[in-house]
C-alpha cells in the first residue's frame, strides 16, 4: 500500500471495524509512545528476584 494512502486506509478501518476490534487496541500515536508504554508495562510486571540467604551467598 502506498504511504500516501495510509491515512485513508486507517480512517476506513476505524469507521468499519467493531468497537472491540483488536486493531483498535494496537493503535498508538507514535512509535516512541508505544515503546515507552511497553517499557512501563514491562517494569510494572517484573517479579522481584528472591532474596539470597547468607548460606546461599557464601556458596556462590
Amino acid at each position: 500500500m502506498p504511504y500516501h494512502a495510509l491515512a485513508e486506509a486507517h480512517r476506513r478501518l476505524m469507521r468499519d471495524l467493531p468497537a472491540d476490534s483488536p486493531y483498535r487496541q494496537t493503535e498508538a500515536t507514535s512509535l516512541t509512545s508505544s515503546i515507552v508504554s511497553l517499557w512501563r508495562r514491562a517494569k510494572a510486571s517484573e517479579v522481584p528476584a528472591p532474596a539470597r540467604t547468607a548460606s546461599r551467598a557464601a556458596s556462590a
